[in-house]
């Protein structure tokens, strides 16, 4: 269950670092600013996502050994 979960959460977490880079450059003010901030969000989503996929996969991996 807990590899599940934590793979559920990596892919929100991905999909909110796009979601964030969208808004950002939808968002007024400065292009350079707005447009370093978007990358940013998108860099770190797309990070935390990652190991939390990574993560939930080893958790996986780890509860077949067991077995």
């Amino acid at each position: 269950l807990a590899a599940t979960v934590v793979t559920i959460v990596g892919y929100v977490c991905a999909g909110a670092g796009l979601l964030g880079f969208i808004l950002w450059l939808a968002a007024d003010g400065d292009g350079t600013v707005r447009f370093a901030t978007a990358l940013e969000t998108l860099v770190i989503g797309i990070g935390l996502g990652g190991v939390n996929f990574a993560l939930g996969s080893w958790l996986a991996g780890r509860g077949d050994a067991a077995r």
